[in-house]
């Protein structure tokens, strides 16, 4: 479920309809590709057994805001490819720790 505080939807510069439900969009898909690499970054860090751990979300939201354009806008493959890579490892290297879950044991590490 997408909390719309996190999302800062309730920030919309525009009046109009239309301008609005764009920015709503981009939004909606920015956050999604977040979570995509989130999980990704997620997976990757369970297969090394740092359980411990979990992606910094913050740290990864930032780098995405400064890259996404260029992601969208680069053409080949290996360039793209190299930008999401890029990005996977700077948040590979800003894990924080995971603390325990008392109401849900299954999530503790």
């Amino acid at each position: 479920m997408i909390e719309s505080n996190k999302l800062h939807l309730e920030n919309f510069s525009e009046r109009k309809k239309i301008t609005i439900l764009q920015d709503l969009y981009a939004t909606v898909l920015t956050y999604n590709f977040l979570i995509a690499f989130k999980l990704q970054i997620d997976d990757s860090i369970h297969e090394k057994k740092e359980k411990g751990y979990k992606t910094n979300i913050n740290i990864l939201a930032g780098k995405l805001k400064d890259k996404f354009i260029k992601i969208m806008l680069t053409d080949d493959k290996e360039g793209k490819d190299r930008l999401i890579n890029g990005i996977k490892n700077f948040a590979k290297r800003n894990l924080v720790h995971r603390w325990k879950n008392p109401h849900n044991p299954e999530l503790n590490p």
